[in-house]
């Protein structure tokens, strides 16, 4: 083939390859150094994009499909002579069509998006370009095919003339036929290079600079969360469990870095452990784990592979290219086909001029010895956590439309025979056979169960190696071989049948029933009775079937024959009197009738009646029908009822009776008469005697029990202020002040209680008194001194006994007379307690104010140790607490405590000389006064 310049076939002592894996180079079309792309088609070929220069240096985008083998099929330029065009992203839809998307325009003001779309073969089916009606620009950065179908553009729009406010994310949704759908602005405060991808329920998973968000079909934001630290990442890879990102820089260190986030955004695990891997691309493999392609930069650069556990992100395989041969050969991307082999794409830098390259390998990836050629420790640690949601609101539609645009679409190359590799018997038999013919209801299998070709189409649309058939017509069957497209067909064709119908099962009121009068006359029968006939004449009941033959077909039918009779005619009985609340089955429960109505409506073989009136009923069977009427009365009802339970005082009495006039009366005492008097309780019954029997009816008389009378107790008296408790053991009760508690609280005053029932209320009653109260009177010498001053108290009251005085410092005294020292300033409350007569006990409080006595502080010490005058402290009675500071004449403070005297000694304990010292003392009284002194003491010695 003319693009082919080298085939590198590698072979590893310590790897068994299959002759279809291989590495190859190709000649590219000025090929520049940028990732090349490569998507799966489901027959087993691939197609890989990439960007290249056209004639007048402007970018270019190549499309180039091969075979299973690598060997190129065709190739297509996708270019502008007067616009760059750049690639973005290639996607295969679930039509097997081919998208191209990127920027067009790119060096001009306004960049736009771009969308081409061309079938298995490389011809156009459409191209759009995305415009602004306000000449806006919009660059793109990700692109994939959502669940549905549709097309997703992530991106940039600049919607301001300047910075630096003037981006906003975008999402664009687009049909299958390249129109927008929906559009989709999203206001984030930062944005680096963004990466998105189409999401099982589809939607969209998106990721900016700290911010992974997630959207609805609709583009409405289900969740955005911020990450510190993101870093540069790749496109994001989805799971079963939620999405695995791969970071490829950090800080200048060539290190990856996994982390995987849940569907609802939540981080599950992160590691770090990929020292020197430096990955390009990932993808989700059939085993639902993640494989990255990228390179060692410890080892020249070499191609490697690293393939994570989806559910903790732990490493599964570790592999790389081992041989030194291929030192140059980079990989940008990767893709796996339905046996689970791995493709990638990239560049060969090992020529002079750059080349194309691709490779497949094996589902082990095994294409080296080395074992662990990864291994290395971080040099620091890298650590990945949430700080927190950040719910995005703010969605604005744009007004962005798509258009057709004219793009060269050129093809280059298409390869018609593949030399290299053919179809071998080893593969196995695709051939289909020799046209059939089957029996109505036959089918076949197709295909050949062992075969080992690389793909399978059917007419049907099946990628099975066998398919089942059950309908005529033509099927064909194409298979994938190393580099072969194989196809073989067969005719499929059903003999038809001879169908016939005896009809549906038959009911006969005749002696007989003719058998088989629809069937035709030119055919041979066998029945069920031996008869070869068309027809038979049938006089039993039973099952009849008749069939025919022919050379692919027995079909046989059958017919299930019933005869019936006239049935008697039918007897509801004579018309009846019935007593009351008596009831009445009508018809009969072995009726040989199908079918019944009744007057009322109900289709029932029996009618129970309660109610008088006139019945009819209507039966029906396969042969005839009948009908009768009947006339039902009941005798008048009596309606003995004595009323309801009674309930009377104790000792009373209560009259029963009815004031219906019956026919005759009978009690239970006995008695004759319409009434009666009772006195005693206990269960009394009146029957009387009708034409349908005795009618009884019964009343229970009871007698409420005579309730015993309260006691409270004898009137009482109380000291002042106290509370008697008054107690009841009755349920129903109620006191002189409203209350039906069993105890109540009473002060002085009347009190009653009343025990109460239907018949009878008793009650009883008691009076509280207080003794008398008592007045302390005090006198006191003075109400207002100094600390150490001598009061005096007197107690002038006449009534009072067992004088007790409380000071209110926590001495108490005895007395009537009695006198006091304070020995603290302060506010005291002196209270005086006596005893009445009656033993109660009354109390008086009066209010004293202490003040302090008189403080100072020095003016000279001699702190000689001679134990007169020796240390410089506050002097005053009422001083609590004190704190002094002391500087010599230039300021410097020598002296800082609290509660401490100053002894003449400086900060560090030295001896200072004679002279004059200033002070500053602050001092707390026990009355809480607080007061600053400044002035100068002088140390003599």
């Amino acid at each position: 083939m003319k693009n082919l310049i080298t085939s590198l076939l590698i072979f590893l002592a310590s790897t068994a390859f299959s002759q279809d894996l291989f590495i190859k180079s190709y000649q590219a079309i000025a090929f520049q150094n940028q990732e090349t792309q490569i998507e799966m088609l489901q027959d087993g070929h691939y197609v890989i994009a990439g960007f290249s220069n056209s004639t007048s240096s402007l970018n270019k985008v190549f499309v180039r499909k091969y075979n299973p083998c690598g060997e190129e099929v065709w190739s297509v330029e996708i270019f502008d002579n007067n616009f760059n065009i750049n690639l973005v992203g290639l996607n295969i839809d679930s039509n097997q069509h081919i998208l191209i998307s990127g920027i067009y325009d790119q060096i001009s003001a306004s960049p736009r998006p771009y969308l081409v779309k061309l079938n298995t073969n490389g011809n156009l089916i459409f191209s759009k370009l995305i415009s602004s009606t306000l000449n806006y620009n919009t660059l793109i950065y990700s692109s994939a095919v959502a669940a549905n179908g549709d097309y997703l553009l992530y991106g940039l729009y600049h919607y301001t003339a300047s910075p630096p406010n003037n981006q906003q994310i975008s999402i664009i949704r687009l049909n299958a036929n390249g129109n927008i759908k929906w559009t989709k602005n999203y206001n984030f405060n930062s944005f680096s290079w963004g990466r998105m991808i189409a999401t099982k329920d589809n939607g969209a998973l998106a990721k900016t600079s700290n911010t992974i968000f997630k959207v609805d079909s609709l583009g409405a934001i289900v969740w955005a969360k911020n990450f510190n630290n993101l870093g540069s990442l790749l496109t994001p890879i989805e799971t079963d469990t939620g999405f695995v990102f791969m970071r490829y820089y950090i800080g200048g260190i060539d290190r990856g870095a996994a982390f995987s986030i849940k569907h609802d955004g939540n981080l599950k695990w992160f590691t770090n452990n990929f020292f020197t891997f430096f990955p390009h691309s990932g993808i989700t493999r059939k085993s639902g784990n993640v494989l990255f392609v990228g390179s060692n930069h410890f080892s020249n650069n070499r191609v490697s592979f690293l393939e994570l556990d989806y559910k903790n992100g732990n490493i599964l395989r570790r592999s790389q290219f081992q041989s030194p041969q291929l030192d140059g050969i980079s990989a940008s991307d990767l893709a796996e086909n339905k046996k689970a082999e791995i493709y990638f794409t990239g560049a060969d830098y090992r020529g002079v001029v750059q080349q194309l390259t691709s490779g497949k390998l094996d589902d082990t990836l095994s294409v080296s010895t080395c074992s662990d050629p990864l291994s290395g420790s971080p040099t620091d640690p890298y650590f990945l956590q949430i700080i927190g949601d950040n719910p995005v609101s703010d969605i604005n539609n744009t007004d962005l439309s798509s258009s057709t645009i004219n793009i060269n679409i050129q093809q280059i190359a298409l390869a018609t025979s593949f030399p290299s590799c053919s179809y071998t018997k080893a593969r196995g038999n695709y051939k289909l056979g020799k046209d059939t013919s089957l029996c109505i209801g036959q089918s076949i299998i197709l295909g050949n169960i062992n075969s080992d070709f690389d793909a399978y189409l059917w007419s049907t649309g099946s990628t099975n190696k066998t398919i089942g058939v059950n309908q005529q017509g033509t099927y064909w069957l194409q298979v994938v071989s190393a580099c072969d497209t194989l196809r073989d067909s067969i005719q499929v064709s059903y003999t038809p049948g001879i169908l016939f119908n005896l009809g549906p099962d038959t009911t006969s009121c005749k002696d007989s029933i003719v058998l088989g009068a629809n069937l035709s006359p030119s055919l041979s029968y066998l029945w069920s009775t031996g008869e070869t006939s068309q027809t038979i004449s049938v006089k039993n009941p039973g099952v009849y079937w008749v069939e025919h033959s022919n050379k692919c077909h027995t079909h046989k039918d059958s017919i299930q024959v019933f005869f019936e009779t006239v049935h008697p005619a039918i007897n509801l009985g004579k018309d009846t009197i019935l007593c009351p609340k008596q009831g009445l089955t009508l018809g009969d429960i072995n009726s040989p009738y199908d079918q019944f109505l009744w007057s009322d409506g109900s289709q029932n073989k029996v009618l129970n009646v309660f109610t008088a009136g006139t019945y009819w009923l209507e039966a029906s069977g396969f042969c005839n029908s009948s009908s009768d009427t009947i006339k039902i009365n009941y005798y008048p009802d009596i309606g003995l009822d004595l009323g309801p339970d009674k309930t009377i005082c104790h000792g009373g009495a209560t009259a029963l009776g009815i004031s219906k006039v019956l026919p005759n009366y009978l009690w239970s005492t006995g008695q004759t008469t319409p009434s009666i008097v009772v006195s005693v309780p206990g269960l009394y019954w009146l029957e009387t005697q009708t034409n349908c029997g005795a009618v009884r009816d019964s009343i229970r008389v009871d007698f409420i029990p005579k309730i015993s009378a309260p006691n409270l107790g004898n009137d009482t008296s109380l000291c002042f202020g106290e509370t008697l408790e008054l107690q009841s053991n009755s349920a129903q009760i109620k006191w002189s002040t409203g209350e039906t508690t069993t105890t109540i609280y009473a002060k002085n005053g009347w009190y009653w209680l009343e025990y109460l029932n239907q018949c009878d209320t008793i009650r009883d009653s008691i009076l509280i008194e207080y003794f008398p109260e008592i007045s302390p009177i005090i006198h006191s010498s003075k109400t207002r001194t100094i600390s150490k001053d001598t009061l005096i108290f007197k107690n002038l009251t006449l009534n009072g006994f067992n004088p007790i005085w409380n000071f209110g410092d926590g001495e108490i005294a005895l007395g009537d007379t009695v006198e006091h020292v304070y020995k603290k300033a302060g506010n005291y409350t002196v209270s005086l307690s006596l005893t009445s007569s009656e033993g109660c006990l009354f109390s008086q409080t009066v209010f004293i104010i202490i003040e302090p006595t008189e403080y100072f502080v020095p003016n000279i010490f001699s702190p000689n140790n001679d134990g007169i005058n020796d240390l410089f402290f506050p002097i005053g009675d009422d001083i609590k607490n004190y704190s002094i500071v002391i500087n010599n004449r230039w300021g410097e403070v020598v002296f800082d405590n609290k509660n401490v005297p100053w002894s003449g000694r400086d900060l560090s304990s030295n001896k200072l000389s004679e002279g004059v010292y200033f002070y500053q003392v602050e001092i707390e009284l026990h009355n809480d006064f607080r007061e600053t002194l400044k002035g100068s003491v002088v140390i003599t010695r």
